[in-house]
């Protein structure tokens, strides 16, 4: 069993603001979504990245892999992030 029933992870825009919170969970399979963000602020185009809330003593975020997938007609630009937690015993 997980240490943890539920974690909170919070989508940065540009490192500063708070575009999306989504908390995982077993019922939702450890997924979330975050819709239509703005690829662009200002002309400017937006970093986004991802801030963990509640993890346990011990763990900690090794690794973000993202994949894109590109625009279709019937879809916008799509792009999924891929958190990885690993625990360290007695950190």
């Amino acid at each position: 069993a997980l240490p943890i029933s539920e974690l909170t992870v919070e989508l940065m825009r540009n490192g500063t603001e708070v575009a999306g919170t989504v908390t995982l969970n077993e019922e939702n399979n450890w997924t979330g979504t975050v819709e239509n963000l703005d690829k662009y602020t200002g002309g400017v185009k937006n970093v986004y990245t991802w801030v963990e809330k509640n993890l346990p003593e011990g763990y900690s975020l090794t690794k973000t892999e993202d994949q894109t997938a590109e625009a279709t007609a019937e879809t916008a630009e799509t792009l999924i992030t891929t958190l990885t937690n690993s625990y360290t015993p007695g950190k």
